[in-house]
C-alpha cells in the first residue's frame, strides 16, 4: 500500500512540473516542497521488552511534498521521507551499518500570526514508516508503523513563486517486527530532523 501512495505522489508532483500541467494549475493554490537535512536520533531507540536500546547514529534525509493552500492560513499537506542514520552495533549481528527510515506523512500546516521577525508555519501530522535493516543481502523491514510529526518553518521569498524554508521537526512511531516461533520486537524510533527546504509555488 506504500509503494502505491508513493507512486501516486510521484505522479502528481511530475504531473506538477509538467509545462502543460503547470499553466493549468496556475490558479489553484499548490505547492511542491523538496527537502534535505538530517536524522538526529534522540538518544538510544528502546527495545521494548528487553533491557537494551538501539544505538542509532545521524545519517542524511531527504523527502518531498505536495502542500495544498487553504483560507485563514491553513494548508494540507502530503509527504514521503527517506533517512539512511547509522545503526552503531548491527555490524556485531552480521548486518550492514546503516538503517533506512522511510515513510508517508499526512497534515496540516498553520501560518502563525506575524508576532516574530520571521514568518513562521507549525506542521502537524500522522506518519506512516518502516524502519529497514539490511543484512546478507535481504532486507528485513518492520511492519508499518503508524505515528505522529510537528515542525517549525520559516518561508523566505527567493525569487517569484520560488521559497527557501529552514525547518526543525521531530518524528516518532514504533517499529514492529515478527519474527519466526511468534517472538516480536518493537523499536520507538524517535528523532528531529533540522533540514533546508526549497518551495515552488503554482
Amino acid at each position: 500500500m506504500m509503494l502505491r501512495l508513493l507512486l501516486a505522489n510521484v505522479f502528481l508532483i511530475g504531473a506538477c512540473l509538467a509545462t502543460p500541467a503547470a499553466a493549468q494549475l496556475r490558479g489553484i493554490p499548490l505547492s511542491v516542497e523538496i527537502h534535505a537535512g538530517a536524522l538526529v536520533p534522540l538518544g538510544g531507540w528502546e527495545v521494548r521488552g528487553r533491557e537494551t536500546a538501539l544505538q542509532v547514529g545521524v545519517g542524511p534525509l531527504f523527502s518531498g511534498a505536495l502542500r495544498l493552500t487553504l483560507p485563514a492560513g491553513f494548508s494540507v499537506y502530503s509527504a514521503y521521507h527517506r533517512a539512511l542514520p547509522r545503526c552503531e552495533e548491527c555490524d556485531l549481528f552480521g548486518l550492514s551499518d546503516q538503517l533506512v527510515d522511510s515513510g508517508l506523512g499526512l497534515g496540516i500546516g498553520y501560518a502563525l500570526p506575524a508576532l516574530l521577525p520571521v514568518p513562521l508555519r507549525l506542521d502537524v501530522g500522522g506518519i506512516a514508516h518502516q524502519l529497514a535493516f539490511r543484512g546478507g543481502g535481504q532486507n528485513r523491514a518492520s511492519e508499518l508503523g503508524f505515528g505522529g510529526e510537528a515542525g517549525l518553518i520559516s518561508s523566505f521569498e527567493i525569487r517569484p513563486s520560488f521559497f527557501a524554508e529552514p525547518a526543525i521537526s521531530g518524528r516518532a512511531y514504533t517499529a514492529r517486527y515478527e519474527f519466526e516461533e511468534g517472538i516480536s520486537r518493537e523499536v520507538a524510533v524517535r528523532y528531529v530532523v533540522p533540514r533546508i527546504g526549497l518551495r515552488y509555488s503554482f
